[in-house]
């Protein structure tokens, strides 16, 4: 469906590379727990959870010395030592008198400024930067993201991301604050995470530039006709692909109370290789309670829900299921479907789609201003709104999404059960002759209840079988090492 000249679009290059302004460090790196206050219980939580892991780590270097002191063979004991300084969790089985025990070793290693290359820039905001590294001992290009804004922001962000721990959420490999010398000593947070080849933003853009071409061009061969509908099909299935795994990160964040609060395309990572994709920046992000009022000013604008649009403090999770209706529209538009310039702009597109909301509906957004008088507008068909999509299942899933009362919106569950996303099920898909990453390891991100009453819509028989080969292949391999080792 790509060209190798579009493809070369999403890969990580080094264009545009401006110089980084000098950043002098008056004070040694500190660990971000130095700037904790104590009043804020989400600050001393993070400084227990800091505290808890330091020692859990502390725990286990013991263990293992009195593991190595054991009856372990020359190379286990090489092994373990040479990977006792890397990043990365390693499962190890060491024969001690004559028990098999498996040992998960898990330590951070040291990084400093000087351990970092800065390789080209990213993305360049005015309180954020990213930057593109290679940091020493490692081979692997990361990214570096320098925080100016609020330390309070940042200490919650790294929060939030220490807890979360799945495959379509961007995972902190490393964080440390850094003081700025010419800007009054103002401590900036540097986190270290995964490159992404680019956000869901920049793929559109380049994406549909590419696609404006074609479709201008007058096509009248039959062949050629065919290869087009081919690609508008492809893509569909990118697209349905990129969504889904949007959606089973937000299903993981609302089974464990977190509402991200500030879902667009630009915080939405895509990895053109693997096609896989990762949700970042947690700044906004926030657990919510019906009784306790919370900020409505999050978010960029034109993915707002309407109960934030309309003043109200007491609004739920159900802001996150907008804001993923209005990138899913944007995907398949190629353009974003609400394009206010301000708060009555934005709100008027939205009633221009869904119509003048009624008094009852008013009231379940919890709108601050119930006399706000509003000209009476009809519901424009969602159907028409979408029909160049040519989809009624998307159309179907747009209309379960749009729904004025947030307790009426569908769920990030019962999304992830739409016959919308039942293509990505079929066995042996391929795009561009990749194979699709896994959609179906569903772990702990779903309550058991829901999981147990919908597995069978959840996850495809043919899943199901070849997680049953590969707990049979390695139950047999354990059985086999163990024989060896007698």
């Amino acid at each position: 469906m790509f060209s190798d000249n579009q493809i070369s679009l999403f890969k990580r290059n080094s264009k545009f590379q401006p110089q980084l302004a000098s950043v002098e460090n008056t004070k040694p790196i500190i660990d971000t727990t130095k700037l904790i206050k104590y009043s804020d219980p989400v600050h001393k939580t993070l400084f227990e959870y800091q505290q808890y892991k330091k020692n859990y780590n502390q725990m286990k270097q013991s263990k293992m010395k009195k593991i190595l002191s054991k009856s372990v063979d020359k190379t286990t004991r090489q092994i373990i030592n040479s990977n006792s300084q890397m990043s990365s969790s390693v499962d190890y089985k060491m024969k001690s008198s004559g028990h098999n025990l498996k040992y998960n070793q898990s330590t951070q290693s040291v990084i400093s400024e000087s351990s970092i290359t800065k390789k080209g820039v990213v993305y360049d905001g005015n309180n954020t930067q990213v930057y593109r590294i290679l940091i020493e001992g490692h081979f692997n290009y990361y990214a570096l993201k320098i925080s100016k804004v609020n330390m309070n922001k940042c200490t919650k962000e790294i929060y939030y991301l220490k807890q979360l721990r799945h495959p379509n959420i961007i995972e902190l490999k490393h964080n440390y604050v850094v003081y700025d010398k010419s800007n009054d000593n103002r401590p900036m947070l540097y986190e270290i995470m995964p490159l992404m080849s680019c956000n869901l933003r920049s793929f559109l853009q380049q994406f549909y530039k590419h696609s404006n071409v074609q479709e201008n061009t007058k096509i009248t061969d039959p062949k050629l006709i065919n290869l087009a509908k081919q690609e508008k099909k492809a893509k569909q299935i990118l697209f349905k692909l990129f969504i889904y795994q949007i959606v089973r990160a937000i299903s993981y964040l609302h089974h464990k109370n977190i509402t991200h609060r500030d879902l667009n395309p630009r915080n939405v990572l895509i990895d053109v290789d693997t096609l896989s994709v990762q949700l970042c920046d947690f700044n906004s992000a926030k657990s919510l309670f019906s009784q306790i009022p919370s900020p409505n000013y999050v978010g960029e604008r034109n993915y707002r829900a309407p109960e934030l649009l309309l003043g109200s403090k007491l609004y739920n999770q159900q802001v996150d299921i907008w804001s993923l209706g209005c990138i899913i529209a944007e995907c398949f538009l190629g353009k974003q479907l609400f394009n206010g310039t301000n708060t009555v702009e934005t709100m008027a597109d939205i009633i221009r789609l869904l119509g003048t909301p009624t008094l009852q509906e008013m009231k379940n957004l919890k709108s601050q201003i119930l006399d706000l008088k509003m000209p009476e507008i009809p519901k424009f068909p969602m159907s028409k709104r979408f029909q160049e999509i040519e989809n009624e299942q998307l159309v179907d899933l747009l209309e379960k999404i749009f729904v004025y009362d947030p307790n009426q919106r569908i769920s990030a569950f019962e999304i992830l059960l739409h016959p919308f996303f039942q293509e990505l099920k079929q066995p042996n898909i391929k795009i561009n002759s990749k194979s699709l990453p896994n959609l179906f390891n569903f772990t702990k991100e779903l309550q058991l209840n829901e999981y147990e009453m919908n597995k069978n819509r959840l996850i495809p028989n043919w899943f199901t079988e070849k997680q049953k080969r590969f707990e049979y292949l390695t139950t047999s391999m354990d059985d086999a090492k163990l024989l060896l080792n007698k």
